[in-house]
Formats: structure tokens, C-alpha cells, sequence
């Protein structure tokens, strides 16, 4: 997915940087066997891609509590963080919109 091109604050670019190191720790530690092994043990704890619901409304709310940890990590570990860098750059110029009449 391509992002657009916006200004960030430097707010903004400290919340970007550390998303960016939160993805990156986390495709670092959920790689390799060890890793992969880990995340497969958390999607089955989880219902990762099982069904949530029960009857008890309680256990269904309590299950999709569990399962939202696994989507979080899944989310995070997806991250393309070169794309989140982009967001870091400044946006370049075109040589027509230098102040330039044309």
C-alpha cells in the first residue's frame, strides 16, 4: 500500500520512529524457527483464526480480548517499515513547483 505524502510534525515523526523499532523488534523476534514456533503457539492460544463467540457472553468477550493480542502482533510483525519511512522524508520537490513561472 502506498502512502500519501504529508508533512509531519516532529510529534508525529517521534510516534512514526517508534513504530518503526516496534516492528522491527517484533519481526526480529518472531523470525527464524524459534520465532515462527512462538508465533504459531500464540495464534492456537489465542483463536487467532478460530471463532471467538461462546455463549456466555463473558468467555466471548474474554476470548476476544486473547485473540486481539495475536491480531496485534500480526499487525505490528506486517508493518512494512520502509514504507513507514518514507513518512520520515521530506517530501521532494518537482522542478515546477520551485517558485518557477512556467
Amino acid at each position: 500500500m502506498k502512502l500519501p505524502k504529508v508533512v509531519l510534525t516532529e510529534e508525529q515523526k517521534e510516534v512514526v520512529k517508534e513504530r518503526i523499532h516496534r516492528s522491527a523488534c517484533f519481526q526480529r523476534a518472531f523470525s527464524g524457527v524459534d520465532g515462527e514456533f512462538a508465533l504459531k503457539e500464540i495464534d492456537a492460544l489465542t483463536c487467532y483464526t478460530g471463532n471467538t463467540f461462546d455463549p456466555d457472553p463473558y468467555r466471548s468477550a474474554y476470548n476476544a480480548g486473547q485473540r486481539s493480542i495475536a491480531v496485534f502482533i500480526h499487525k505490528v510483525i506486517d508493518q512494512d517499515i520502509d514504507e513507514s519511512k518514507k513518512l520520515l522524508t521530506k517530501p521532494k520537490r518537482s522542478k515546477t513547483s520551485k517558485g518557477r513561472k512556467t
